[in-house]
């Protein structure tokens, strides 16, 4: 095919002159269109559109055309569609009852299908025998086949072969110019020849070479390259705004969330301030999200669920501080407020009835939402006629009505993004409702899952045209002409990459034909004609690698050995900090700032609240106990299904506190035994139980309570067997006892679980553990556990020990120090290292003055961001608010095993 080589001013000068233009892809016609319209706007006031399309919207244009002209009653498939018809072929025709992944299989297979006909891959029963899963695509592709032609379907991957022959019959372009096309497949040649004997003929465009100079340079790793990029990028914005520049990320799907941040960093700095205004951003991502996760539409498709199924408490968080429902703002905070009224109340899930009764509970308090309660009202008046099934075309035309119902979008003027996913919702809907064709009805109780499965499907990228920084893959850079581009990741393992074949195709067929990424031969010259077409797209260009990822070394790609290497720090702008003096500037502070360290709040006047949790979180972490009991700052609890971890340990304690209250010595605990013992045991952890209030709901609940009843009876009474072994004496003197107390000026209340009488020798108070804490920390200034120091350093008795009861099946045990060996089972009279022992006494005078410091810093507002240990910070949920990573990095970061999603 003839190549042709211009400059982008010359291809759009022959769009101008009546030739079409067709790109490989949509961005490339769409900034082709821009840089169009932009040269026209300088000259005219008027002009005309140039035809600057994608190969796919330009078949389907000549595909309508051809309909209406021959009066063919033929319907092109919508990818919506087509891959509804594979994943029902794949389910009715499952090979050898093969588990599959329906709805990935179906993806695949429609991927298989349009190799074949781009390739024209021959669909001969004996080619596919080889192996299950080509034979597997083969029956499905003849059911497919067969399917489509007896309702009179047709796909895109069809059109070029159906309107080779009817090129005659249609309107052409004398002139075609194929632009970005890194490969002509079988099937565009055919048809390309097609048009050539129709008169349209056909041209390959290459770029001409725009280079002025070529390097390539190393980074440390992948987010140093992403860092670097984009400070790159906006050195070159701030020296001459008027160039374009493009960043090329061939893995972006990897590393998109830093790459935003980094660029945001580098070019929106003023976002960083507390203003935060939405500005209009100077690049663009092509990597597009799921439709899904955008938030106005993960708004929009939690209502549907919410509408046929009970949403669970932290899913109705999401909705209650949505942006995107009225009264968003005006009732912000007692959304809020009902959000952790809800958590705290520890019901798992609300079906719309059950949110809008006990919204009512909260009427005339601070979280009372009354513009939420009409909604509520509403949309379950909208939700009740709807009946068990609907067409997908009538699900479509209710669905807006049951969001509005809701008040979605909300009273907020939505910005360009939102506008836009609002448009891609409606389209999906439209898409939705051609499902009518391929399966005529939906229930109500699938409907939210499968719009929830489109959205995902669904990519969706705002378009923010004209910018100048434009962060692209490899494939979406095809066609597109920088002055300044940068193209990182080019390390030997990513390029060229390997191979990657259709699992559902022979791969014979597929090498034979050429197929891309079926041979590491075909990968090679791909990325070899790649790079070519990269050189030629911008005046200046610089490739980058990672010298490592994680543990292993990289070395440059074999394809760039050619171009010269230079130091990045020859190549990169300084550009430290320069996020700073733009936060100044947007905020209009001072060029020349005062900087003070500022780590204490206003001092506490008043009582402290939290009781002895001041200590533990002032020992955890200054600021953690500032946010949390002086702020207020305090994690939403998020109930669990069944017993949560609290929930039964209260029970425990309970049941606990009623035994002893029973038998009040180890005496009396002695004498009985066997089923008396049982008997009792048994009537007190039923009573603890319904203290409470468990077991008093639905069945399933009633039979959670039923198996913690059997597991607290088995426990406890191996528990009392221990006691009945303890060496010494006692007496029960007191069950959750309480004693207000003063340390450093602060007034708290204290409750400890247990005291005992030790005749002859004091109080061993006992604290109830599931797991028990070492004792180790006892012997810190900042102690992890002070609950029983606190009450040790007050007591109005002779303490001969503290001590925390663990009470966990199969592991029973005492651990903590006694004034005398001999008086709990295990448990000694000194604790710490060889070098460095301890006595009850030597801990109860520590305690004393560790506890007196830590009230005097809480007192006086101490909020130093200095946490104990990494465990300590590791879990904290006020990370947010105290930014630690950003002054001591690794600090307070997940594992790596731990990172999830």
């Amino acid at each position: 095919m003839p190549m042709l080589r211009l400059t982008e001013q010359e291809l759009l000068a022959e769009a101008q002159q009546g030739a079409l233009v067709l790109t490989a892809n949509k961005r490339s016609a769409r900034l082709l269109r821009a840089r169009y319209d932009a040269q026209q706007r300088r000259k005219h006031d008027v002009w005309e559109s140039p035809q600057i399309l994608t190969w796919s919207a330009w078949l389907n244009s000549l595909w309508h055309e051809y309909v209406q002209r021959a009066s063919v009653a033929a319907v092109v498939l919508s990818a919506t569609q087509e891959i509804a018809l594979w994943e029902q072929i794949v389910a009715v025709r499952q090979e050898r009852g093969a588990a599959l992944q329906l709805r990935a299989t179906a993806h695949m297979a429609s991927a298989a299908w349009k190799l074949v006909k781009q390739y024209k891959l021959p669909l001969e029963k004996r080619l596919y025998a080889g192996k299950i899963d080509t034979q597997a695509f083969f029956n499905w592709a003849v059911a497919y086949e067969r399917r489509t032609h007896e309702h009179g379907w047709t796909d895109e991957a069809r059109l070029p072969d159906l309107l080779g022959g009817h090129l005659g019959e249609l309107p052409l372009p004398k002139r075609i110019l194929l632009h970005g096309f890194d490969r002509i497949t079988p099937q565009q040649q055919s048809f390309l020849s097609s048009l050539a004997n129709a008169g349209a003929f056909s041209e390959v465009v290459e770029l001409a070479t725009l280079n002025e100079s070529v390097v390539r340079t190393v980074l440390n790793d992948s987010t140093a390259e992403i860092t670097a990029a984009a400070n790159w990028a906006r050195h070159h914005l701030d020296n001459a705004p008027q160039e374009a520049i493009g960043i090329i990320v061939p893995a972006m799907e990897d590393h998109s969330s830093f790459l935003e941040r980094a660029l945001l960093d580098a070019l929106h700095p003023d976002a960083l301030s507390i203003n935060g205004a939405d500005t209009r951003r100077a690049f663009e991502l092509s990597l597009g999200r799921p439709l899904a996760d955008a938030p106005m539409i993960g708004a929009a498709l939690r209502i549907l669920r919410f509408a046929f199924e009970p949403l669970p408490v932290e899913e109705i968080g999401r909705l209650l501080r949505s942006p995107f429902l009225n009264g968003s703002s005006t009732e912000a905070a007692p959304r809020a407020l009902l959000d952790a009224e809800l958590r705290r109340l520890g019901q798992r899930d609300y079906t719309v009835s059950a949110l809008s009764e006990t919204a009512s509970v909260f009427r005339d308090k601070a979280a009372d939402c009354p513009i939420l309660r009409a909604q509520l009202g509403r949309f379950e008046r909208a939700v009740r006629p709807i009946p068990e099934r609907l067409l997908a075309s009538e699900w479509s035309e209710r669905i807006p009505k049951l969001l509005a119902a809701f008040s979605w979008p909300g009273e907020r003027t939505p910005n360009s993004a939102e506008h836009q996913a609002v448009d891609a919702w409606v389209e999906l809907l439209g898409d939705f409702a051609h499902l009518d064709a391929i399966e005529p009805w939906i229930a109500r109780n699938e409907v939210a899952s499968r719009l929830a499965l489109l959205a995902t499907e669904k990519t969706f990228q705002p378009e923010n045209v004209g910018v100048p920084v434009q962060v692209l893959g490899l494939l979406e850079a095809a066609g597109s002409s920088f002055d300044h581009l940068w193209v990182m990741g080019l390390h030997e393992g990513a390029w060229p990459p390997d191979s990657n074949p259709n699992p559902l195709l022979p791969l014979a067929l597929q090498r034979q034909a050429g197929v891309p990424a079926a041979s590491s031969e075909s990968q090679f010259e791909y990325a070899q004609r790649t790079t070519s077409r990269i050189l030629r797209s911008a005046r200046h260009v610089l490739f980058s690698y990672p010298k490592t990822d994680g543990e292993s070394e990289l070395r440059s790609s074999s394809l760039l050995t050619e171009i010269p290497e230079r130091v990045a720090s020859e190549l990169l702008p300084n550009h430290s900090e320069a996020w700073v003096h733009a936060i100044f500037a947007s905020a209009q502070l001072p060029d020349a700032l005062e900087q003070r360290d500022d780590f204490n709040g206003p001092a506490l006047n008043g009582a402290a609240h939290g009781g002895t949790s001041v200590f533990k979180l002032q020992a955890a972490c200054p600021f953690l106990a500032f946010a949390e009991l002086r702020l207020g700052a305090k994690e939403l609890e998020s109930p669990q299904p069944g017993i949560d971890a609290r929930e039964r340990g209260g029970v425990l304690h309970k049941a606990l506190e009623f035994i002893w209250q029973k038998l009040r010595s180890q005496a009396e605990l002695k004498k009985m035994q066997g089923e008396p013992r049982r008997e009792l045991v048994r009537e007190c952890v039923l009573r603890a139980l319904a203290d409470k209030e468990m077991g008093n709901g639905s069945a399933w609940e009633r039979e959670i309570a039923a198996v913690e009843r059997d597991r607290l009876i088995g426990l406890l009474l191996a528990f009392l067997d221990v006691e009945e072994r303890r060496p010494r004496e006692f007496t029960v003197v007191e069950t959750e006892a309480k004693k207000a107390v003063t340390i450093g000026g602060l007034s708290i209340s204290v409750k400890v679980d247990r005291i005992d009488e030790i005749p002859g020798i004091g109080h061993v108070v006992l604290d109830y553990k599931a797991t028990a804490p070492g004792t180790s920390a006892w012997q810190d200034e900042r102690p992890d556990e002070p609950q029983l120091p606190i009450y040790a350093t007050k007591a109005d008795h002779q303490i001969a020990g503290v001590a925390f009861a663990q009470v966990r099946g199969g592991d029973i045990r005492f651990r903590g120090i006694t004034a005398e060996d001999g008086v709990l089972p295990n448990v000694k009279s000194t604790i710490g290292t060889k070098d460095n022992k301890a006595t009850l006494s030597d801990l109860i005078a520590n305690w004393t003055v560790a506890l007196e410091k830590l009230a005097e810093e809480h007192r006086a507002g101490l909020a130093t961001v200095t946490p104990k240990s990494e465990t300590n910070c590791r879990d904290c949920h006020i990370k947010p608010i105290c930014r630690i990573a950003e002054h001591a990095p690794g600090i307070g970061e997940e594992e790596e095993d731990r990172s999830g999603d």
